[in-house]
């Protein structure tokens, strides 16, 4: 699952249908995550309405990289910052995958943590080991094993919230 860091990753998600603690949450990741060749993940007609209110939200700022959202040539040429501000988004009925280049990493997890808990969904930050990982809930706690909530603020900048992680 964490084998290959070429951007920075995460995934909104919908709490009502997610499950509710990290272990349960981590082995539907991984089946949600198998993507088949055969599927586009790239209609958002699909997804739970919080999820398709968020994904509208978000593009406003990162278009997605590919489909019927995406920025023209021409867009992405005239538009200074638009080109590295594309996303990459794969689309699944009760969540999205997400992956930004680095430059705007700090920004973005900004926005998608403020849109994300604005409409009730959960964050997941994928980190680079399974250590760093965090699967942030809307009412600002991180979902954990055997209980559902922890009080660790989920509302830190990121950095500060991977600091505190390791401070531990």
């Amino acid at each position: 699952m964490f084998a290959i860091i070429m951007g920075f990753y995460l995934m909104v998600f919908d709490v009502d249908v997610a499950p509710k603690t990290k272990t349960k949450f981590l082995q539907w990741f991984e089946e949600v995550t198998d993507w088949k060749e055969e599927d586009m993940y790239n209609d958002i007609t699909i997804s739970t309405p919080p999820i398709q209110q968020w994904f509208y939200e978000m593009i406003k700022t990162y278009p997605p990289m590919n489909g019927k959202f995406s920025p023209t040539d021409e867009e992405l040429v005239e538009i200074e910052g638009l080109e590295e501000r594309t996303t990459d988004y794969s689309i699944g009925e009760s969540f999205i995958y997400m992956g930004f280049a680095w430059s705007v990493a700090d920004k973005a997890y900004d926005a998608v943590v403020e849109t994300a808990f604005k409409l009730g969904l959960g964050v997941f930050y994928l980190g680079t080991s399974e250590e760093d990982l965090m699967i942030m809930l809307p009412d600002d706690t991180l979902m954990t094993d055997p209980e559902p909530e922890s009080k660790i603020p989920a509302k830190k900048s990121l950095w500060d919230r991977v600091k505190q992680f390791f401070s531990k």
